[in-house]
């Protein structure tokens, strides 16, 4: 006979199939527990959110008259605005530092370390500066179509040519003579051009104009002479864009695709690498604009191809490749992107009137909305950047929301 004490506890087996409910009873409880201290709110929210914390935009417009068309960007710590006053040099706060009397048709600033280089854009003349000091003023009288700055301070200049569709010239920084070189295209207009972080190469991105056909001309050009030691012809497709990477890999962008292209220093007409990364197909999507950032990746924003009546405009899909070509993110930014900037790990893209910030996996850090015809994005810091419109400027700071 088998006697049980009354007293005595007998345990039976949970049953399986309420261990997720009280899982989830549990998680609920931490929750609201967690939710009655200040601050945890946030912190929840974070953690299940697929977003980063957003940051808060804190905007205060610079006390500046704008003259004319105006081109603005940030160099060390000051803020350049070049417009019918001239070069004017001003604090973040908007105080007056210094100013250079000059006449420009269409400011290009660019901004590569310690230099900076201003372009007058169908003018006549470059300025280029080391930490703020003028290394020189150069002319070119037939009128300059582009310029691109190295990071070794050496200028490349695409300018009208007499007898000639173009010529591209190298001006060194400092020593005489200042032109390097200059060689002429006499069958090609050359629509843009950069030079390898090294400064050992060049390369022009042309329009055929002896087929008349939209073919491209992609020719390599040692900077030590000038000469050209590598041409490939792109059949039925121009290529506007152009960003040398480190390691002297190239990308090109056309409105319909992106090609990945590398050419070492020799002779061979061959590339060692020339691929298409990325191509439209039959895809409603154009490229609008393009930047390299961090120096290791390239960023392109897509927008639908409102050319065909049954697309419609409204949101831009930004994609993200890392210098293998490979697609490394992928998001969407709330309108038409006209510009891309970076600074450190964040990415400013930016329509005609708002700045989203993104890190490099396509998280938003902050947004801000300007009126209309914003100009220029230059970060001052990770998380302060200048923006430029028509009719002013700018200074936004991101700060951390307060629970």
């Amino acid at each position: 006979m088998n006697i049980t004490n009354e007293n005595q506890l007998i345990e039976k087996p949970i049953n399986k199939k309420f261990i997720p409910a009280l899982i989830i009873i549990f998680i609920v409880v931490i929750i609201i527990v967690l939710l009655s201290f200040k601050g945890s709110r946030t912190m929840i929210f974070n953690f299940f959110s697929n977003k980063d914390a957003v940051l808060i935009a804190k905007a205060t417009d610079i006390d500046y008259s704008i003259k004319g068309s105006c081109r603005t960007a940030v160099f060390g710590e000051d803020i350049i605005v070049c417009d019918e006053n001239g070069i004017t040099a001003l604090d973040k706060y908007g105080k007056w530092q210094w100013n250079e009397k000059t006449n420009f048709i269409t400011p290009v600033i660019s901004v590569k370390g310690e230099y900076m280089l201003i372009t007058d854009i169908g003018g006549t003349s470059v300025h280029l500066y080391k930490n703020l000091k003028l290394l020189y003023k150069e002319n070119f009288p037939l009128g300059i179509i582009s310029s691109n700055l190295g990071k070794n301070g050496c200028v490349m200049v695409i300018q009208k040519e007499e007898s000639y569709q173009v010529s591209v010239s190298m001006i060194k920084p400092e020593g005489d003579p200042k032109i390097a070189f200059t060689r002429k295209f006499g069958d090609t207009f050359v629509m843009a051009s950069a030079m390898s972080d090294d400064g050992d190469q060049i390369i022009t991105s042309a329009m055929n104009m002896a087929e008349n056909e939209g073919n491209s001309s992609i020719s390599f050009l040692r900077t030590s002479d000038g000469e050209v030691f590598s041409t490939e012809i792109i059949q039925k497709e121009l290529f506007p864009l152009v960003w040398y990477m480190p390691d002297n890999t190239v990308f090109l962008s056309s409105g319909e695709s992106i090609r990945r292209i590398k050419k070492t220093s020799s002779s061979s007409d061959t590339f060692d690498i020339n691929e298409t990364i990325w191509a439209k197909g039959s895809s409603n999507l154009v490229i609008s604009c393009g930047s390299k950032v961090m120096n290791k990746y390239l960023v392109i924003a897509f927008y639908p191809d409102t050319s065909s009546p049954l697309v419609i405009g409204g949101r831009s899909t930004i994609k993200i490749f890392d210098n293998d070509g490979k697609e490394k993110s992928s998001f969407i930014f709330e309108g038409e992107a006209t510009g891309i900037s970076s600074s450190k790990d964040t990415v400013a893209v930016y329509s005609d009137n708002r700045v989203t910030l993104y890190n490099i996996s396509g998280k938003i850090q902050g947004e801000y909305t300007n009126g209309s015809n914003i100009k220029d994005v230059s970060f001052i810091s990770n998380k302060e950047i200048l923006i430029s419109s028509k009719d002013k400027i700018v200074y936004v700071e991101f700060l951390h929301k307060i629970s």
